[in-house]
């Protein structure tokens, strides 16, 4: 393996730890907002136009 070789898969191997950080990151935010409680007191049902929080969190984490 020659140098430039050695350099360029250090390169990915430093993209692919960024890109695995940046996964890490987004996927605790969806899980962050799916454990995410907020009380709404009100006499009409709520129909959120997000649908199930927990549900879309999961779509993205997946």
């Amino acid at each position: 393996m020659t140098n430039i070789e050695k350099k360029a898969f250090l390169r990915r191997y430093g993209d692919n730890e960024r890109e695995i950080k940046r996964l890490e990151e987004e996927i605790s935010r969806w899980e962050s907002r799916a454990e995410k409680v907020t009380a709404s007191y009100s006499l009409a049902p709520a129909h959120g136009a997000d649908g199930d929080k927990v549900q879309v969190a999961v779509d993205n984490i997946a």
